[in-house]
């Protein structure tokens, strides 16, 4: 249900309510994949410190 913005008569984009039983499984917005990139290069750059810290010793 769209919202009125100010009561100016302007509605913003229908929000996607993710626990809104009407709404089907699968039709949910695609999320963004740099996320999970961010967060697999930093594990793999933590990793690789931990590895050179290991093998300094």
């Amino acid at each position: 249900m769209p919202r009125e913005r100010d009561g100016d008569g302007e509605q913003n984009a229908p929000e996607s309510k993710w626990n809104d039983p009407s709404i089907p499984a699968g039709n949910s917005p695609p999320l963004p994949s740099w996320p999970l990139w961010v967060s697999a290069a930093l594990w793999c750059g933590w990793t690789g410190v931990l590895l050179v810290t290991a093998l300094g010793r």
